[in-house]
């Protein structure tokens, strides 16, 4: 029966052979016309498709077939700014330590890059030959996608380094010494001549190939996981843990690391480095800090996997947000500091008004007054480390400015900064820094002499509020700087410290920070202009762990309020909510936590993994509280009563 209705529909005389253009096996297809009668039926049935869809079912298949293409829309909505072109190769299938997740790992990493924009060709479980072939063509077909395409790599599977360079393995690789493996294993560095020879915008080589030698036992070295590879410029090299260490293959159907960037990557609005920053955290939660995944960047340029960049905020005007910090200032300074910068500006007649409103005017010269009668001895004052409370208790004095102090053994030492205002921020260009603006410190506040150390931070570990041991990514622990702490972390060691001393400890507000930080100057750097090996920790300021890792804390010199390593070493976590800019931002030091970005905390100071133009002391950025670095750590501040 369904023979016959198909003749009806279809007759064979109507058939016609049309050749595909891409058949490789040059196959030929039969495309079938619709005889007389079929014509007929068909255009019944369109018409009867008509008026259902002019009715109710219409509007909702309507408002569905919106939704469904806005999701895509969005979804895919960079892969039309740029062609973007992936080889995705799992390996599992080993003759010697299968493994079980490479080839699921390759599937679900395909499907993502194929719903985020990507021409993916994919293949699972490759010999030597077939994999070099595969990379071949992901070249050609790079190069025909042009300058602006966007290429990636990825891999699954087993991974070796023999001195210092990188081999995937190939199913069938027939290795018994380490010399065998230049011959059965394919290079890494093979990918990236490969991509480099294209002239891709932008390149990545993602590698969740740091699973254990299978051939250990054979190798003269026992260097663990891959090597670090630089990488060229416009490309970031991806690793599914630190260089020289071990990844899981994991227990579920993906391994972390793979399962983790498959989903962070189809987030909107999110950067290419926070992309793989948050992959970094979150492996790191789930593995309990067994697995750290790393990157080798030299990338030029934006790029989102899952979205467009939001557009840009204008800049703000300056001038004018400079003038209204000061404008009901009652310091003729702040008004002689806005006519050196503006001396033409639009609101100077004003400035030099007010300026000879607060000037007091020349005093006349007049005959000394006859000594006044010698004073009444003052009464004896109270012991300087006391007040006396109304109730006739006593409560400590708070300390002066320039005073240290240490609440507890195991707490940070503090050093207390007197009150005072200064400028905020740059007129440099930077939207983010500027615009410069006036902030009133009215009160001295405590703030730590340097960053949270190891130490310090396993005291907290020990009374069981600090929940981990954090790595030190084998630079030493002590008088280190702690590493990979969130901003969630931070808070949580100042709760204990609160709890331990029964004193308002808490995070810095940024412009505590940066009042701090700059200790009375208004240069770049608290020391001046210049960069100057014997001050700062930072990627080419000069010093002996430049780009390299952290150095003891105190190694440089203390600022004119006796802090150390405010600049570099690592960068430090803020109380304040991200914004784009110092517009509207609070003129009396409090943290700003009304508007702007609360799903990102504000870092500064730069760090030993930075340029100097970073460990500035106006330079800023942000990162999700959750993220945790090995250049980002901490310092405290204590609010001091009266």
């Amino acid at each position: 029966m369904r023979r016959e209705a198909a003749r009806e529909w279809f007759p064979a005389s109507t058939a016609y052979p049309l050749r595909p253009r891409r058949f490789i096996n040059r196959t030929e297809s039969r495309f079938l016309l619709p005889s007389a009668r079929g014509w007929a039926k068909m255009r019944g049935m369109r018409a009867a498709r008509g008026r259902l869809m002019n009715g109710w079912w219409g509007t909702v298949a309507r408002t569905l077939g919106a939704a469904a293409l806005a999701a895509a829309v969005s979804m895919g909505a960079a892969a039309a700014a740029e062609p973007r072109v992936a080889l995705v190769i799992g390996n599992g299938e080993y003759a010697s330590l299968p493994l079980s997740n490479p080839v699921n790992d390759a599937r679900l990493m395909a499907n993502t890059l194929r719903e985020l924009g990507f021409q993916v060709i994919e293949h699972q479980n490759l010999s030597q030959k077939a994999m070099k072939r595969a990379i071949r063509t992901f070249g050609d077909r790079l190069e025909k996608a042009g300058a602006e395409s966007v290429g990636l790599f990825y891999y699954a599977g087993h991974g070796v380094q023999v001195d210092g360079h990188n081999y995937l393995i190939p199913i069938g690789a027939d290795i018994d010494r380490e010399s065998d493996v230049d011959i059965e294993a394919v290079s890494a560095n093979v990918v990236l001549k490969t991509m480099a020879r294209a002239f891709t915008r932008l390149n990545f080589v993602i590698l969740d190939a740091c699973r254990d030698n299978p051939y250990k036992r054979s190798f003269r070295s026992s260097v663990r996981g891959l090597a670090r590879m630089d990488a060229p410029r416009g490309t970031l090299v991806a690793y599914a843990t630190s260089p020289g260490d071990v990844a899981a293959d994991g227990t579920a159907a993906n391994s972390p690391y793979t399962e983790v960037l498959s989903r962070v990557m189809r987030q909107p609005g999110l950067s290419a480095e926070i992309v793989f920053r948050r992959t970094r955290t979150e492996v790191m939660e789930v593995t309990g800090d067994r697995q750290v995944p790393w990157e080798e960047s030299s990338l030029t340029g934006d790029f989102f996997f899952g979205g467009e960049a939001p557009p840009p905020q204008a800049p703000a005007d300056r001038e004018t947000v400079f003038w209204e910090s000061i404008r009901d200032s009652d310091d003729p300074a702040d008004f002689q500091a806005y006519l050196d910068r503006y001396p033409d500006g639009e609101f100077a007649s004003l400035a030099r008004n007010r300026l000879a409103a607060l000037t007091p005017p020349p005093v006349a010269a007049v005959m000394p007054a006859p000594p006044p009668p010698a004073p009444t001895p003052a009464p004896a004052p109270e012991p300087p480390s006391t007040l006396k409370h109304p109730a006739g208790g006593m409560l400590p004095r708070p300390p002066e400015p320039g005073t240290g102090f240490q609440d507890c053994p195991e707490c940070p030492p503090m050093v207390v900064v007197p009150a005072g205002s200064f400028f905020m921020g740059t007129d440099s260009g930077d939207p983010a820094e500027g615009p410069l603006h006036k902030v009133v410190i009215a009160e001295p506040f405590a703030i730590a002499r340097h960053e949270v150390t190891f130490d310090q931070w396993a005291a907290c570990v020990a009374d069981g509020a600090c929940r981990r041991r954090n790595s030190d990514r084998g630079w030493g622990r002590g008088d280190r700087p702690v590493l990979f702490v969130s901003w969630n972390n931070a808070q949580s060691y100042v709760d204990w410290l609160r709890r331990k001393t029964g004193k308002p400890y808490r995070l810095p507000s940024e412009a505590e920070w940066e009042y701090a930080a700059r200790a009375g100057t208004a240069s770049r750097f608290w020391w001046g202009d210049e960069v100057d090996e014997a001050y700062a920790n930072c990627r080419g300021c000069g010093s002996l762990w430049d780009g390299a890792g952290t150095g003891p804390v105190e190694s440089f010199p203390a600022n004119a309020f006796g802090l150390h390593e405010m600049l570099g070493n690592v960068a430090e976590w803020v109380a304040d909510c991200w914004h784009g800019s110092y517009d509207g931002a609070p003129g009396d030091g409090r943290p700003w936590v009304r508007g702007g970005d609360c799903d990102r905390r504000v870092v500064r100071g730069g760090s030993w993994f930075v340029a100097p133009d970073q460990a500035s002391a106006a330079s800023r950025t942000a990162f999700d509280p959750r993220d945790r670095e090995d250049y980002i750590g901490f310092r405290v501040v204590r609010s001091l009563g009266r």
